[in-house]
């Protein structure tokens, strides 16, 4: 008797090894002071580095995170040499648009940033002088405000999965060691597994539903990493030295092109139905 196999055609296959998104953006270091400020696209698969352009006059770093928003928009927060923070869109040609006032945000906004479209908000991992870490929000406006959420410490990046409502943060303690946490608005923090030392810039790619960071951040001989959602990594490429902020477009935010992933999931659908015992 013949039993219940079915193979994919190698056509939809393809198709579904590259539903992921296609470009992230990463903010990499000047070449001359070495302060973050420089938008790079990245490409995953082919592995490539592209510099766009120096985010405006060199005198801000980019540090405190990277993300998309509302209509596709990057964001990100900068610090200026006193450690003030202010928020901005960053257009794809490396554009910048001050959101709010200058410094406006505060200090301490250094440890990553994130987009919660079902709440439509942006949150901010905070950290104090003594390295804890705490969660802010973020109008569409440019005003922060304390959640009174505490998050650990030494927090290092942020990131949202919409999928699940789901936030997932690095901390890193004394010692430089980094764990992934994940977390609910309201709920408790919740380590999900040791990294290794000096992981950040933390995204979520909703394509493929795994996250990526680097490591180390802010230092020399940078990789890029792939992480699950359980917290099983592994390294992708080495992008370079001293990148701070890494961004993936979510799926609602990459327009699917005609008979893409969509029409392949549906050819699928239709096969399985078709198949005889």
């Amino acid at each position: 008797m013949l039993r219940n196999t079915f193979v994919l055609p190698a056509s939809i296959a393809v198709l579904l090894s590259g539903a992921q998104a296609a470009t992230f953006y990463a903010i990499g270091p000047d070449p001359n002071t070495f302060v973050p400020d420089q938008l790079v696209a990245i490409s995953v698969s082919p592995p490539s580095l592209s510099t766009i352009a120096t985010l405006g006059d060199g005198s801000l770093g980019f540090s405190g995170g990277l993300t998309f928003g509302p209509g596709a928009s990057l964001y990100a927060i900068a610090n200026d040499s006193a450690g003030a923070s202010s928020f901005y869109t960053v257009q794809p040609d490396a554009t910048l648009s001050l959101v709010g006032a200058a410094g406006g945000l505060g200090f301490g906004f250094n440890g990553g940033l994130a987009y919660d479209p079902v709440n439509s908000t942006f949150y901010a991992a905070v950290n104090d002088v003594s390295g804890n870490s705490s969660l802010y929000s973020i109008t569409g406006g440019g005003i922060a405000g304390a959640t009174g959420w505490n998050l650990g410490t030494g927090f290092s990046g942020l990131a949202f999965d919409a999928a699940d409502n789901l936030f997932y943060g690095i901390g890193n303690d004394s010692t430089g060691f980094s764990t992934l946490y994940d977390f609910s608005l309201g709920g408790p923090v919740t380590s999900v597994a040791g990294l290794g030392f000096g992981f950040g810039a933390l995204t979520y790619d909703g394509a493929a539903h795994v996250l990526w960071a680097i490591d180390p951040v802010n230092n020399a001989g940078s990789q890029l990493f792939q992480i699950s959602t359980a917290g099983t990594m592994s390294p992708s490429f080495t992008v370079g030295d001293g990148f701070a902020g890494l961004a993936a477009p979510q799926p609602a935010q990459t327009p699917e092109p005609a008979g893409g992933v969509g029409a392949g999931l549906l050819l699928i659908a239709s096969a399985l139905k078709r198949r005889k015992l």
